[in-house]
């Protein structure tokens, strides 16, 4: 396994009173083959609610995903997202400043989990090789793979890499002690999940190789895929990663909040 550890951070450990929040920011209804694979008894239309994710603990906090603002939603003329709260709004309530976030790990480059704007001047993110590769390559000439990418991302990110600002990633690799990021695939080639170990369990955040409950429950690709087989093939092998599937979490359900316990407005306490 790769390991990426910098110095400074070798201490980070669950032992240090590590929390997982999950924040959001809105939500919006979207057609459910989007989530649920050729799943056409489904609904036509399910909510789909926007997070991303906080790990903090006494080293300073670490994002899975990065969030956007209503900046993007209309540049990107987005007129069907209701939007409840910014990311700095969120962090906020949490106590984290923009400025104190020095590791983004994306799952995937997907608008929804990264934009081109600075939110996070301080941060270095952490990305697969193959998703950089991805969003700069020659897929993103046809619109069925680059409407799923912000064009200010892509630039964003490679101005970011130029500027020694990315961690590239090569496959499964534990970033800290006790936080391991996993290459799943399937809805984007560099898609990936991230496990953390808090008092001796493991908690997954799937990305969206899983954006419901529904498709862990009943063994359905996410609906929008470059590769149905490796989409399932990147379920198991997060559900592999921990003793139990409760302990795994998907990318968009709305069951999310209904699950875990509010501990601010738009926020929820995971695990600690």
């Amino acid at each position: 396994m790769q390991q990426v550890v910098e110095p400074e951070e070798a201490e980070m450990s669950s032992k240090n009173g590590r929390q997982l929040f999950v924040l959001k920011i809105g939500e919006r209804q979207a057609p459910s083959v989007n989530h649920l694979y050729l799943d056409y008894k489904a609904d036509k239309y399910v909510t789909s609610c926007m997070y991303f994710w906080c790990i903090t603990d006494s080293n300073g906090p670490i994002l899975v995903d990065h969030g956007f603002t209503a900046q993007t939603i209309a540049r990107l003329n987005i007129n069907d997202f209701k939007l409840e709260s910014e990311p700095q709004e969120l962090l906020a309530r949490i106590g984290v400043k923009p400025e104190e976030v020095k590791h983004v790990i994306l799952t995937h480059l997907h608008w929804d989990h990264f934009v081109g704007e600075t939110i996070f001047p301080n941060a270095t993110y952490y990305v697969q090789k193959k998703e950089i590769e991805y969003v700069t390559g020659p897929l993103m000439r046809h619109e069925c793979f680059r409407r799923f990418v912000d064009p200010e991302a892509a630039v964003k990110i490679v101005r970011l890499l130029f500027g020694g600002k990315v961690v590239i990633l090569d496959g499964d690799c534990e970033i800290f002690p006790e936080i391991e990021t996993v290459l799943l695939g399937g809805h984007s080639p560099g898609s990936q999940g991230v496990v953390i170990r808090m008092n001796r369990q493991e908690y997954g955040i799937c990305g969206d190789v899983v954006p419901r409950y529904r498709n862990l429950e009943q063994r359905i690709p996410c609906g929008i895929n470059i590769d149905p087989r490796e989409a399932l093939a990147g379920m198991e092998k997060m559900e592999m990663k921990v003793e139990s599937v409760d302990r795994l979490f998907p990318g968009h359900d709305p069951l999310l909040f209904e699950k875990y316990a509010g501990y601010a407005e738009g926020v929820c306490l995971i695990a600690e």
